[in-house]
């Protein structure tokens, strides 16, 4: 018995997810707005998103900038994920990678100035979220979308819990922004929030066993789908003339 659960335990696999992805796939609803944030080409997107930052370079130089930051976090599951319908296949984690738009960190020389300054400033480095968008800023919705604030959130967990794998000291409180910036004009909007390391981890964890519910389901029924074609059997006692032929062309192709 020990036997067959440890191959059941080398048997598992780790799920490899973009940061975005999970946050969307989890978070996303439906909704009224009118903003389309898909409707730009992937090089529009980032042309933006670069000359956004070289602006917060220019023009806030009390921050060190920096753009596209790598992020990657293995989350293993502490009690082994078992897949339903007494699959012997384990999910061991969720690894979640992903780029994080821009993380500002405050100069560490006071004698830094600057003339242009955020509506908010905390004493930390903290990650901003840039979506573009061809939309009229003016049309956003109160406060920012849903769904890209769980993305924000999902980037200052990762920044944060790497950085204490590192012994850095955590904050209390975890700032995060996300800023709207216009494809046409590269006009922002800024919105900021923070949240308490522990609730990050709270939400964090929530996320992933969603996540991790419902990869473990599609799994489930993958492997019933192949279950099922293995078992299958052709219906009839003997093949008519030329059925065999086109099975086999069938098979080969």
């Amino acid at each position: 018995m020990e036997n067959k659960a440890e191959d059941q335990k080398n048997q598992a696999q780790i799920i490899h997810i973009a940061a975005r992805e999970l946050a969307e796939t989890v978070y996303r609803r439906g909704g009224l707005s009118p903003l389309n944030y898909r409707s730009l080409s992937a090089r529009e997107g980032t042309r933006t998103h670069q000359a956004f930052a070289a602006g917060l370079r220019d023009q806030y130089l009390q921050f060190e900038v920096e753009h596209e930051l790598s992020l990657k976090k293995t989350w293993p599951a502490d009690y082994g994920f078992t897949l339903p319908s007494g699959s012997e296949k384990y999910i061991a984690g969720i690894e979640i990678s992903g780029r994080a738009d821009v993380l500002l960190r405050p100069q560490r020389d006071p004698r830094i100035k600057s003339f242009a300054h955020l509506e908010e400033e905390p004493d930390q480095p903290f990650i901003i979220e840039v979506k573009t968008t061809a939309s009229d800023l003016g049309r956003l919705p109160e406060g920012g979308e849903d769904v890209h604030w769980q993305q924000a959130r999902l980037y200052t967990w990762l920044y944060w819990s790497l950085a204490a794998e590192k012994g850095e000291k955590l904050p209390e409180e975890a700032f995060f922004a996300l800023a709207y910036v216009s494809a046409e004009t590269l006009e922002a909007r800024f919105f900021f929030k923070s949240e308490s390391f522990a609730s990050l981890k709270e939400w964090f964890i929530k996320t992933c066993d969603v996540y991790l519910a419902r990869a473990a389901a599609e799994a489930s029924r993958i492997e019933a789908r192949n279950r099922s074609i293995r078992e299958l059997r052709f219906p009839y006692e003997t093949l008519r003339e030329g059925q065999g032929e086109l099975i086999r062309m069938t098979f080969e192709m």
